[in-house]
């Protein structure tokens, strides 16, 4: 679980007296996928930086798992907690792909055996063994990001926290890795944390933060948050495009339900209609 009281921060320096974090209360629960969206400078990746004391902020508490985030308790944080960015070139240590996802292991003074058999493990789930030797700049855009993924997963955090993982790949790399965290979500149950402008993506997740300013606008289900048309529209936000259609057959007088926010329950409608 991820709790954060009455959490500020203000980048030094900044030209601006709007808070970068205002008063930030916010629960997220065990096994929960959050999805947080705003547009650029609403505070996301500050927020999901504070998780792991990357940030410290200027006043509040912030507690993992009912530890309270202190200097003393950094280090036991961070290993509770995966992070993945949106350049996995950025995260690159290793000479191959299997030394790469190996580094976190060695740091923490794992036994050689038992390190092997868990990058294996790890390099299995994501689907890359055969390409464990490879250097990892040879590596597709989707191949770089599953193995950014292994490396957040070999330690077996509890969170994993993504800031635009998918925003570099092409659709069909984009499907692959949202593919694999629901993969992650159903057979691991971490608690996932993303950061996206893809509004599609943020359609799997179990609820939506809407951030502006600084600020917590408003958190929702999926369905809560799209519904509210003219507040995204106000906050430089898009809907579902299956939402847009929904809203053209409206003006053409046809009776539609009111929310079809994925294409399953569009087509699902349409089956239905006569």
């Amino acid at each position: 679980m991820i709790e954060l009281k009455q959490v500020n921060y203000q980048y030094p320096h900044s030209n601006t007296k709007t808070k970068t974090l205002n008063d930030i209360n916010l629960t997220i629960k065990t096994g929960e996928w959050v999805t947080l969206l705003g547009s650029n400078g609403s505070g996301k990746s500050t927020l999901v930086k504070t998780f792991n004391g990357l940030i410290q902020p200027d006043s509040g508490e912030i507690r993992i798992n009912d530890t309270l985030l202190t200097s003393e308790k950094i280090h036991h944080v961070r290993r509770q907690i995966g992070m993945v960015f949106q350049n996995p070139d950025n995260q690159f240590v290793g000479s191959t792909v299997e030394s790469d996802i190996a580094f976190g292991l060695e740091n923490i003074g794992m036994d050689h055996t038992q390190m092997h058999h868990r990058v294996e493990e790890v390099l299995r789930f994501v689907d890359l063994w055969d390409l464990r030797n490879n250097p990892p700049e040879s590596l597709s855009g989707g191949q770089k990001q599953r193995t950014a993924i292994a490396s957040a997963l070999v330690s077996s955090p509890q969170i994993l926290i993504l800031d635009e993982a998918t925003s570099m790949l092409d659709p069909e790399g984009r499907k692959h890795i949202m593919s694999l965290l629901q993969r992650i979500r159903r057979e691991q149950n971490l608690t996932i944390v993303a950061i996206t402008h893809n509004i599609e993506e943020s359609l799997l997740s179990d609820r939506i933060i809407l951030m502006h300013q600084g600020e917590i606008i408003q958190s929702g289900t999926p369905e809560e948050i799209f519904s509210q048309k003219d507040l995204l529209f106000e906050l430089g936000l898009d809907i579902p495009v299956y939402e847009k259609i929904n809203l053209q057959l409206k003006q053409l007088e046809i009776n539609t339900p009111d929310h079809l926010i994925t294409r399953e329950s569009l087509m699902n409608w349409l089956w239905t209609f006569n």
